[in-house]
């Protein structure tokens, strides 16, 4: 069981790591922040079931993983609303216009990092854990090994695969 000064001590060390990993994922600050609340909130309830069997640091990002995962099922049912590009407008004005407009810029990063996360969704289970894990949480892959209780080689191998699998992906749907 943790005690309120472990988990004090314990937010100061990973809030800006949680509140990093969210950004990193195309939130605004102020939802990055709201959901770096949301998992202390539902670490510290939790906290009389962490057992100890992984690094207090895995136990929150699983926690964060999971969550992020939560918003992305939320998001997707929910209706985009596209931009209408001219078909005459060349990509020298749209890159001028992304440069000269910085919430244009914002959002062609949010449509990035959406469509990373949808590919990465698609991901069979193991492949999509170690790439989480590895990328947005930046553990190594012995803490990823341990965490999923696979091989470190096991962890090279998918995370290679994810890789190739992902660079693939993003290409063919760039237009």
């Amino acid at each position: 069981m943790m005690d309120d000064h472990t988990f004090e001590t314990n937010y100061k060390k990973y809030r800006r790591s949680v509140l990093f990993f969210f950004t990193k994922q195309g939130f605004s600050s102020e939802e990055a922040n709201d959901l770096t609340q949301e998992v202390f909130l539902r670490v510290y309830k939790g906290r009389d079931r962490f057992r100890g069997e992984a690094s207090f640091k895995t136990f929150v990002h699983r926690v964060a993983a999971n969550l992020w995962k939560n918003q992305i099922r939320e998001e997707q049912t929910i209706k985009r609303k596209g931009v209408v590009v001219p078909l005459d407008e060349t990509n020298a004005d749209r890159a001028a216009d992304v440069s000269a407009n910085p919430a244009l810029s914002n959002l062609i990063h949010q449509e990035r990092s959406s469509r990373m996360r949808e590919a990465i969704e698609q991901f069979p289970e193991q492949m999509r854990n170690c790439m989480l894990l590895r990328i947005y949480h930046q553990l190594k892959y012995r803490e990823i090994a341990a965490t999923l209780k696979i091989s470190v080689e096991t962890v090279k191998t998918q995370l290679h695969l994810a890789r190739e699998r992902l660079g693939l992906e993003l290409t063919e749907s760039d237009p």
